[in-house]
């Protein structure tokens, strides 16, 4: 499993950090996900790896990875917004820098507490 799939798994289209979509709001979703999830030897998988490797990996990004990212691309951020300023006024989604680090990070911290207490368990 990669970290794609759990971020997959994050009701990321609604803004909603809790619950499990189990991949299945993309309009070309796979049934695959939603059987395996069925299966208890599946789940426990899922679990375990989340524990092992992605809760982690998520509390890194949280303690400073995020911010160490989000600085790294500093230079590149400012050049492109002189470039594609007006572009990117036109883009209703578009949003500045730090608020849209801001609300990826507070997302992530909602997401692992879910996460942290829905899997914490292979025995459930």
């Amino acid at each position: 499993m990669s970290l794609g799939n759990y971020v997959d798994w994050m009701e990321e289209f609604s803004g909603n950090p809790e619950g499990i979509s189990e991949l299945t709001h993309h309009t070309y979703h796979s049934p695959w996900y939603t059987n395996l999830y069925e299966k208890k030897e599946f789940y426990q998988l899922v679990e375990a790896d989340y524990r092992e490797y992605v809760s982690p990996y998520l509390q890194q990004l949280l303690d400073g990875g995020l911010k160490n990212y989000k600085e790294s691309l500093l230079e590149s951020a400012q050049m492109n917004e002189i470039r594609w300023k007006q572009e990117l006024m036109k883009n209703p989604y578009y949003k500045n820098r730090e608020k849209t680090f801001g609300d990826l990070e507070q997302f992530i911290r909602e997401r692992k507490a879910y996460l942290d207490n829905a899997w914490k368990s292979v025995d459930s």
